[in-house]
């Protein structure tokens, strides 16, 4: 536009200074001030249309560039120039803004990198967008981004598949740990956009459910003990003079059972008498075959076969001997009681993994009990007390040793596994 405009100018005043040399008279003035006129006309719409046009091009290219640095220089007509200004204050204040987004979303990058929650923000066709480092650390999978929840293995990835949208759910896995998980949104182009939270609540609810029971069985083992220290003195009293057999028969009985309640009542009180380990390095592969001839006395007729797979790479393992033999024993037994009759226990040792595995072949745990069966009180046998994985959980985590139990959808086995 402002090219023709130019041209059609430089047109006009051409033959204004060429009218001369062909005309004269009273018409060649007459058309000498038509065509000032029309020049004159000519500059004034310029400086009024054509240069404002060419600022109001320049910063429509400015916006689609999102160059937001540059400014348009006046044109020297004072309406225009008002035009210009609004323009160059509307780009400084596009400009701060873009700033402050973008300072907000480096700090809100760095939060959610540096939060120990998990954070896991889904596309719309429910793959995963992104995820802070906290939730691949959770998920043990470094490779979500593009995946679906329902794809991502593990206890942890099918329970937050399985949350609705605005739901929050406490998630307690098989290896103890406990997370509150929730399904949210946000808005983002105009859609809602789902997001997942994974809140670790291991540490504040262990510690809390371990005062809780360790109070009430304190009070159990006082009251009971106290109890039977005055009853038990009492029973060999009246034995001693009733002088009738079937008294003092009757008196052994009672005795017998109070000796047995004490015993069953102990059981209770190792759970919270749990002292800081005494560890010192041993040979993991051997300490287990010092325990081979006692375990295969659980094991013996039942028709189960106690194996071992040990790694002779292992390296030393600091354990307190006295704990984790009680850890060990009781693994097996569980196991070996899980089988009934009829089966295989298998005790490997892996140097790569440095991982202990107890691996069995029994019943398996149901998805119900998988994520209460080291909760105290809580057993999926019939006599039993539900005191033994859970000495056997405070046992590990006092030697901050990682632990695992479930059965394996893939081949039935039930496996604990220890990373020693």
């Amino acid at each position: 536009m402002r090219i023709l405009f130019a041209l059609v100018a430089l047109q006009t005043a051409g033959v204004a200074i060429a009218l001369p040399f062909f005309m004269r008279g009273m018409s060649l003035y007459v058309l000498e001030a038509v065509l000032g006129v029309v020049l004159i006309s000519l500059i004034l719409l310029y400086r009024s249309v054509i240069s404002p046009m060419g600022a109001l091009d320049r910063g429509i290219n400015l916006l689609k560039a999102q160059d937001f640095a540059s400014r348009l220089s006046h044109v020297d007509y004072a309406p225009a120039d008002r035009i210009v200004d609004t323009f160059n204050s509307m780009m400084m204040q596009l400009r701060s803004e873009r700033l402050r987004v973008r300072e907000q979303n480096q700090f809100l990058d760095l939060l959610v990198d540096a939060s120990p929650m998990g954070i896991i923000v889904l596309g719309f066709d429910g793959t995963v967008s992104s995820a802070n480092p906290a939730a691949v650390q959770l998920l043990a999978s470094p490779d979500l981004k593009g995946r679906r929840l329902a794809d991502i293995p593990g206890e942890l990835a099918a329970a937050i598949a399985a949350l609705r949208h605005n739901q929050s759910e406490t998630v307690r896995l098989g290896d103890t740990r406990m997370f509150r998980c929730s399904r949210l949104s946000l808005l983002d182009s105009g859609h809602q956009r789902p997001f997942i939270l994974i809140e670790s609540l291991t540490e504040e609810l262990l510690e809390a459910e371990r005062s809780s029971y360790g109070k009430l069985i304190r009070t159990i083992v006082h009251e009971v003990n106290n109890t039977l220290a005055g009853v038990l003195p009492l029973i060999d009293t009246c034995a001693m003079i009733s002088g009738d057999e079937a008294m003092e028969d009757a008196a052994r009985s009672c005795t017998e059972r109070c000796n047995a309640l004490s015993a069953f009542i102990g059981n209770f009180a190792d759970v919270v008498k749990i002292g800081q380990p005494d560890r010192k390095d041993i040979d993991i592969n051997e300490f287990l075959l010092t325990l081979r001839p006692f375990l295969e006395s659980l094991a013996s007729g039942r028709g189960v076969e106690l194996k071992y797979s040990l790694d002779a790479e292992m390296a030393p393992v600091s354990v307190d001997t006295v704990q984790f033999e009680q850890v060990v024993v009781n693994i097996v037994k569980n196991a070996i009681e899980s089988i009934g009759t009829d089966g295989t226990v298998e005790i490997v040792t892996d140097a790569a993994s440095h991982t202990l595995t107890i691996a069995d072949n029994g019943a398996g745990i149901s998805p119900e009990a998988a994520g209460k069966l080291f909760s105290p009180f809580f057993s999926t046998k019939k006599s039993g007390q539900g005191i033994g994985l859970t000495l056997s959980a405070e046992i590990l985590r006092a030697h901050r040793f990682d632990f695992s139990l479930a059965t394996s959808q893939t081949d039935g086995i039930t496996r604990f596994s220890i990373k020693i």
